[in-house]
């Protein structure tokens, strides 16, 4: 199951037959956002003072913009 079809689902089920808890999976997502993309340390992401909703909105324009840019 991909996990844009039953987003209430509590695990996001990859090819390779594992599974991750959303919340897992969602905090990953933002971090390895904020180290690779955002070139963030590890520190500067503790210290950071924006909230997870911010990133979250950021993390899906960035997103947006590729596509857009793929095209």
């Amino acid at each position: 199951m991909a996990r844009n079809e039953n987003p209430e689902a509590w695990g996001v089920f990859f090819e390779d037959e594992t599974v991750s808890p959303r919340f897992y999976y969602d905090a990953w997502l933002l971090v390895q956002y904020c180290l690779d993309i955002k070139g963030m340390t590890y520190l500067e992401l503790l210290n950071s003072p924006l909230s997870r909703t911010s990133l979250e909105e950021e993390m899906y324009n960035w997103y947006l913009e590729r596509l857009e840019t793929k095209d």
